[in-house]
């Protein structure tokens, strides 16, 4: 009798662990609103993660796509266009 009521504690402690690790895993990600401006032109994105350095990440890679445009840059315009992109406010 005692061994059986070990086996269903060490059950439910297992099930408690397994489901903490379930759910403390699946946090619902947050959007954050991220602007910029280059001359004269504003940049305003809104992105889903899981915590601020990574949707800055995204933000910031779409705001270089965005301003480049597909364009060849010169390095001033391209290092102007980083200094942009790297400092996004947040809204």
């Amino acid at each position: 009798m005692a061994q059986r009521k070990e086996r269903q504690f060490i059950g439910i402690i297992m099930l408690a662990f397994i489901c903490s690790l379930l759910f403390g895993t699946f946090s619902e990600a947050k959007e954050f609103q991220f602007t910029g401006q280059y001359k004269g032109e504003w940049f305003e994105t809104k992105t889903k993660a899981d915590d601020k350095p990574t949707a800055f990440e995204v933000a910031a890679t779409s705001c270089f796509q965005h301003f480049k445009a597909g364009r060849v840059l010169s390095e001033n315009e391209g290092l102007d266009i980083i200094d942009v992109c790297a400092n996004l406010r947040t809204k």
